[in-house]
């Protein structure tokens, strides 16, 4: 009795004691106003009312921007009804209000808000999710199932409006990479300052291993770069090093090591695809893989990288397996990594000359320390092993 009692309270609540302008009235369906006021009702202390519910409010009139929907509910229960908070995972989500607490054999309303603005013209589904203190619905997810009607001159003016709030999002993120770079710059200024007044001078012993070589191994100026593929800084550096070899034929030979940076999540796979090409065909394999990515840098998806292990007849198979594998992606990289660490590499591009570190790596440092090497008898190159 005491519910049938609730439902003609409520019923006597929707028909006289709620008011609404007639643009913001849309549809009435079974004694229930739909478009401005719609179910469901949710009963304290009941299970099985946290089921998904669907409303509908039929066609957003071109006059009403501000879309409303109303939530009565109900309290049979014992307690007090807490309704604890309402969002939406949608960006037209306006907020809400009403009541936030109902006592036993008390009703409530929640007024729930969506911007117009912000949703296609056409049919749309959005919903709102209700937490609760009742443990049998803390929480419940309301739908509004609608069509948004424009006229072609608002249909206009939304997508100019779509255009200019992409336009503030882009000038949004150019601010922030400009402070980025500026930030960045700041701090390679300092760092060069630094590196400037505290040379290394230490020649390191740059072990060539098992790497394959560009050049002839007997040749008397060794250049080692550490390079990351997903650094620009890199695909700038590997253009000044293939002119420095066209101005000294013979006379270089050169040996890259691999250190992508943890914050490139494109480079390992990359770095993979040349080892794994070195591994399976040799020393001209890998310089035909690493050409074909350094020619397009910024291309290090894996279908990209696929194409040209296919161009080089490569077990592509085998290769997929090893992207998935991190460990095995790590393994290949291993000995560059751990060489690099007793080297003082701390970032890419690093440049070796004989064994020491080119700290201006402008082309003219490239070309005083190789004349002061080919100006000596004796130079500090590490013999290399020929590549099988």
């Amino acid at each position: 009795m005491r519910r049938v009692a609730l439902f003609y309270l409520i019923v006597v609540c929707i028909f006289f004691g709620c008011k609404h302008n007639d643009k913001e009235t849309y549809i009435q369906r079974h004694g229930m106003m739909v478009g401005n006021v719609a179910g469901p009702f949710f009963h304290y202390g009941q299970a099985g009312l946290s089921e998904t519910r669907h409303f509908e409010l039929g066609n957003i009139p071109e006059e009403v921007n501000k879309i409303t929907g109303s939530i009565f509910f109900s309290n049979p229960g014992n307690g007090q009804l807490i309704i604890k908070s309402v969002d939406s995972p949608y960006t037209c989500f306006a907020g809400w209000n009403g009541d936030k607490e109902a006592a036993p054999s008390q009703i409530g309303v929640i007024y729930v808000y969506f911007d117009k603005n912000k949703i296609e013209s056409g049919p749309a589904s959005v919903f709102v999710r209700i937490y609760t203190n009742d443990p049998s619905s803390s929480e419940v997810k309301i739908y509004f199932d609608f069509n948004v009607v424009r006229s072609p001159e608002q249909e206009d003016i939304h997508l100019l409006q779509k255009e200019v709030q992409s336009i503030k999002n882009d000038l949004r993120l150019l601010r922030i990479e400009i402070q980025k770079l500026s930030a960045a710059k700041n701090t390679n200024a300092n760092k060069k300052a630094l590196r400037e007044s505290n040379p290394d001078t230490n020649i390191y012993d740059v072990t060539i291993g098992s790497s394959p070589v560009f050049g002839p191994n007997s040749a008397p100026v060794t250049i080692v770069e550490y390079f990351d593929f997903q650094c620009p800084f890199c695909a700038k550096e590997y253009q000044k090093i293939k002119q420095i070899m066209a101005e000294y034929p013979d006379k270089i030979r050169l040996i890259l090591k691999h250190f992508p940076l943890d914050f490139h999540k494109k480079a390992p796979a990359a770095h993979a695809a040349v080892e794994f090409a070195f591994k399976q065909k040799g020393a001209d394999a890998f310089w035909k893989m690493h050409n074909m990515i350094m020619d397009e840098p910024e291309k290090l998806d894996i279908p990209v990288l696929k194409e040209y292990a296919q161009k080089l007849s490569l077990d592509v198979n085998e290769l997929e397996k090893i992207w998935t594998d991190d460990k095995a992606i790590a393994e290949l990289l291993k000995a560059d990594k751990e060489l690099a660490s007793k080297c003082n590499v701390h970032g890419t591009p690093t440049i070796f000359i004989n064994g020491r570190k080119l700290i201006d790596r402008s082309l003219d440092s490239y070309r005083n320390q190789i004349k002061k090497i080919l100006a000596l008898k004796s130079n500090f190159a590490p013999i290399a092993k020929p590549n099988k």
